[in-house]
């Protein structure tokens, strides 16, 4: 029995799947996933470190202070926000490589697009928790027309200088729930993007307003929705919930986070059906990807 297989009869779980694939990788001099070797050796922090020297080497334009993703571009904030680059390196994997570089990395949470639901050229797309924007960017630059959902005003001031940077995205400064009413949202100093009023979370109170995404449509006569990313920290089910007529008349590709809380997976699925009984529902680890076949 070798050294490895010693370890690996020594430890259970998670910890030695990693463990293994790393001794692996060292014994073999492969240092491909560098990341991840750091990350188990030296720590969570470490890992970020690393990962986001890595990308801002490749990507970032220091004359005009971008970040350049194949004509995505991304404003840099690291001066304002401390958890930029954790932010980066997050939509690095979960957006940037699977959507523009078509690679499959190191993913934390997923990406948006699955099989059946992906964003395509001339769909409306509706990105509810826009953040930084980057979504919104890649969907732009596939010639969609793209309604940026961010109601936080700190976290505003990213997605702002990325809608001026790429065409076709406007801007929506509201929450989305079930019911037309102002919302008191909860954003936590450490990080905005984190913001939330159905999790408990420590950090500064702001009164945003809160509508449907029904309302927002019938509204602005939004005479089509193809496409819906949600990641708005717990808030998916009452979203939902405000949606319903959109889910049943346009019948728009789903892709939705999961993870917020225990029941994520079985309620939004539930309320999906709902709405239109004709979803196909596919539950990913972290995500939620929904279609109506054509």
């Amino acid at each position: 029995m070798n050294i490895i297989e010693k370890i690996k009869n020594r430890i259970n779980g998670d910890a030695a799947r990693k463990l293994i694939i790393n001794l692996k990788l060292i014994s073999q001099c492969d240092f491909s996933n560098m990341s991840g070797i750091i990350s188990f050796f030296c720590g969570y922090k470490a890992e970020m470190n690393y990962r986001y020297k890595q990308i801002r080497r490749k990507y970032y334009d220091s004359k005009k202070n971008i970040y350049n993703f194949n004509g995505v571009k991304i404003p840099d904030e690291s001066h304002e926000f401390s958890y930029f680059f954790e932010d980066l390196v997050f939509a690095f994997d979960d957006i940037i490589n699977p959507m523009i570089f078509k690679k499959k990395t190191y993913i934390e949470e997923g990406p948006y697009e699955d099989e059946n639901v992906v964003v395509t050229e001339g769909d409306i797309v509706f990105d509810c928790g826009a953040n930084m924007g980057i979504f919104s960017a890649v969907a732009a630059a596939r010639r969609c027309k793209v309604y940026a959902f961010e109601p936080v005003p700190k976290t505003l001031q990213y997605l702002l200088k990325t809608a001026e940077m790429n065409e076709n995205i406007e801007i929506c400064p509201f929450a989305l729930t079930d019911r037309n009413t102002d919302i008191l949202i909860t954003v936590p100093e450490e990080h905005a993007g984190g913001s939330s009023f159905v999790m408990n979370r420590d950090g500064k109170n702001v009164i945003v307003k809160g509508i449907t995404l029904d309302s927002f449509v019938k509204e602005n006569n939004i005479m089509k929705v193809d496409f819906i990313k949600t990641d708005i920290e717990g808030a998916e089910r009452y979203l939902l919930m405000g949606a319903k007529e959109i889910l049943s008349k346009f019948s728009p590709k789903l892709s939705i986070c999961t993870y917020h809380l225990p029941d994520d997976p079985e309620v939004l699925e539930k309320l999906i059906k709902e709405a239109n009984p004709n979803y196909i529902i596919k539950q990913g680890e972290h995500k939620l990807y929904a279609y109506v076949p054509k």
